[in-house]
């Protein structure tokens, strides 16, 4: 019989990531939720490329956790010399520059694919994750549902005769804080004022010798937080 020419071909990649699949967990469950960082194959200078490029090979060299790194760690090696050679010999003229960017974007790609298969040998176990020599992507601060009422209200005097300078602790994930103003005289009589994107804020033209409360609430994705205690401050 003959084979069908349309029947797809796994590419070595695809095959030495599914030998690499670890075994459905099965009992308790395990939060694995770490990933590969690769960032730095981008930012990293020339010097630091060959540094972490090195790093990565000793950690996975003899490594139980990842028994057939794809590309294979002799391929890596090799663009990783050739790579580190092209900077040692990085002079002013073209040829040099054209040799060293080949090197570091052959190198590149084959930590690429390396960091593919890292990721998916180690199911997102962070141990082994920080065991192959490979950084860990930073974990995103959780939206906070409920806000923070803000903290550490403070109100100054300004210079400026009528003007009252007032600032806050900063609210984790805030998007932006809201203040008001009421006279001590008539406590419930708020002004209320647009969001700012900072913890201060200016209040001008007030009248000279009153008495002002001030109070300050921020707004996250989840909402916005209560008003903070009062803080009573006379204007100048």
């Amino acid at each position: 019989m003959s084979s069908n020419s349309n029947t797809p071909v796994a590419s070595p990649l695809a095959s030495a990531i599914a030998e690499a699949l670890p075994p459905p967990a099965s009992g308790a469950t395990i939060v694995l939720d770490g990933k590969v960082g690769i960032s730095f194959l981008t930012v990293d200078t020339d010097a630091q490329l060959v540094t972490d490029g090195a790093r990565i090979l000793t950690s996975l060299t003899g490594n139980a956790w990842f028994p057939s790194p794809f590309p294979a760690l002799a391929t890596i090696t090799a663009q990783q010399d050739a790579f580190a050679a092209a900077v040692a010999a990085l002079d002013r003229s073209k040829a040099s520059l054209i040799r060293r960017d080949q090197a570091r974007l052959a190198l590149k790609q084959g930590l690429r694919d390396l960091a593919l298969y890292v990721q998916h040998a180690s199911g997102g176990d962070r141990q082994k994750l920080v065991a192959s020599g490979f950084p860990l992507q930073r974990k995103r601060g959780p939206v906070a549902t409920e806000p923070q009422t803000p903290k550490g209200v403070r109100v100054r005097q300004a210079i400026v005769s009528g003007r009252l300078l007032a600032r806050c602790q900063a609210v984790p994930y805030a998007k932006s804080y809201q203040w008001r103003i009421a006279t001590a005289a008539a406590p419930t009589v708020w002004t209320t004022f647009d969001t700012v994107t900072v913890a201060r804020f200016t209040f001008d033209t007030l009248a000279a010798g009153t008495q002002y409360l001030v109070q300050a609430r921020a707004f996250t994705r989840g909402g916005s937080s209560n008003w903070s205690d009062s803080v009573a401050m006379y204007s100048n």
